[in-house]
């Protein structure tokens, strides 16, 4: 199937910031599409197609890191399309096709950053608030729209150089332990569970843009996730 070439021209560019295009198309898909990423971890995307009311369960969609020009086309299931870039991407395309129905768009996501408080491998007293505060360094100018804070308990223990050490059981999320802000402060606070023990401190900047050539509530959103392991003694 050919395909339509997205075009960044500077003036597209500019209507949502540096490295965002909310595309073109023709407007007769709703697209909910998310991109995950984070330290060396490469990019999982997944995106949701439907077209006058229905799912769309054959349409042709590429993503693209346009710094590294790695290719990756999705595979779907009912709907749901899901790939994989092995980049931890920061600039996104997206390219849809579905018979006469197409899809283009550009975002550019958070860039990297590094949680400061807690520092990894601290010991974190609960006190009397019973939150924790989570502060990360960022670009002063980057628009970000969403960050989620959590906190989640983990199987760890310390070695012998007091580095915390996950032992690859994976964690045991709470919903209870969250929080959602909108734009970017910098910095937020977590309720913190009950319990002493291992936990992971997590950050997750997200950046989103409206599909400009799909319907409406069509939107793209690309996250950057980091995280540390504290542990929260009495």
């Amino acid at each position: 199937m050919s395909r339509v070439v997205l075009a960044m021209t500077v003036g597209a560019l500019a209507a949502c910031g540096a490295d965002d295009d909310p595309g073109r198309g023709t407007r007769t898909l709703r697209v909910l599409a998310r991109g995950f990423t984070g330290p060396s971890l490469g990019t999982e995307v997944t995106v949701d197609v439907s077209a006058r009311g229905l799912l769309v369960l054959d349409a042709d969609i590429e993503v693209r890191d346009l710094d590294s020009g790695e290719i990756a086309n999705l595979v779907g299931q009912n709907g749901l399309y899901l790939g994989r870039l092995d980049a931890d991407v920061s600039r996104l395309q997206l390219d849809i096709e579905a018979g006469e129905d197409n899809l283009q768009a550009t975002i550019g996501g958070p860039i990297p950053f590094e949680i400061t408080r807690p520092p990894a491998d601290a010991a974190v007293s609960r006190g009397s608030s019973g939150r924790l505060l989570i502060q990360w360094a960022r670009p002063e100018d980057e628009p970000i729209d969403e960050v989620d804070l959590s906190v989640t308990s983990v199987s760890a223990t310390r070695d012998a150089r007091g580095t915390i050490v996950a032992d690859g059981q994976g964690s045991l999320p709470s919903s209870d332990f969250t929080t959602a802000l909108d734009e970017d402060p910098g910095e937020g606070r977590v309720p913190l569970p009950s319990q002493p023990g291992f936990y992971r401190a997590t950050a997750v900047r997200r950046d989103i843009i409206p599909l400009a050539g799909g319907t409406e509530g069509s939107e793209l959103s690309l996250e950057y996730r980091r995280s540390v392991l504290f542990e929260l003694v009495d």
